[in-house]
């Protein structure tokens, strides 16, 4: 397992280390309100995110930086992924997201954590199909991180 245990400041990531609901909810009405504790329970749900797993996992969606347009910088996204993941040092990345997969550019072999692309947890799918292959896709990562 990975040396340093944090987890990344995705979707409300931080809250994964923490078993407290009276800070989780201070935390969900100060930074989320918009989306709500029902949008972080189904996240947290899809990954069977824990605080064992979350020591060791750093799941991310890679957007940070914008650009003076508003779009993610694609280069400063990625050098701060990458220097993220550095001093973490995870055993397992996983990107939520086509977005988190470009920011992030080619996965090379020669590494020490194991790279995971993962949709973004989101409850609007577009077909049972769909549904069914994301839930897949989530079962073969609790499987790999467990």
């Amino acid at each position: 397992m990975a040396d340093v245990a944090e987890p990344s400041m995705t979707v409300l990531s931080c809250l994964w280390a923490t078993d407290d609901p009276s800070l989780q909810a201070d935390i969900m009405r100060r930074f989320w309100p918009g989306k709500g504790k029902s949008s972080y329970d189904f996240i947290v749900e899809c990954l069977s995110m824990t605080p064992e797993v979350a020591s060791d996992v750093f799941v991310t969606d890679a957007v940070r930086i914008a650009n003076s347009s508003g779009k993610p910088a694609l280069k400063m996204n990625r050098d701060l992924l990458h220097r993220e993941i550095s001093i973490l040092n995870p055993e397992y990345v996983v990107l939520l997201g086509s977005t988190a997969k470009n920011v992030y550019g080619k996965v090379s072999s020669e590494l020490d954590y194991e790279v995971v692309e993962l949709p973004f947890p989101t409850k609007n799918y577009r077909s049972a199909e769909k549904i069914q292959s994301t839930l897949d896709e989530y079962a073969r990562f609790r499987e790999l991180a467990y």
